[in-house]
């Protein structure tokens, strides 16, 4: 499971489980797509779109990774979110 730290808090990803480190699994053309989808996700925060619009013309390996990363960063932060939740009860 991964596991995150913020300042005092610590976190897990718990609907991630791999026996082995992801990065070790990456193949170089996974990478590649990997850096592609990263440069992406920089790209659409400065309002373009790669890939265009329409994510049905979008090659079967770029929409999986897209939606793959997308998905995990959604993981981590609800992890975060509810870590956080659970530190502000304990403060109570």
């Amino acid at each position: 499971m991964p596991s995150y730290t913020s300042g005092d808090l610590h976190y897990q990803v718990e609907e991630i489980e791999s026996p082995e480190c992801p990065v070790s699994i990456i193949t170089p053309r996974n990478r590649l797509l990997v850096i592609q989808a990263i440069q992406a996700n920089h790209a659409k925060n400065a309002g373009g779109i790669v890939g265009g619009p329409d994510a049905g013309k979008w090659s079967e390996q770029w929409f999986d990774i897209v939606t793959l990363i997308e998905s995990q960063k959604i993981l981590e932060h609800n992890a975060r979110i509810e870590a956080e939740i659970r530190e502000s009860k304990k403060k109570r």
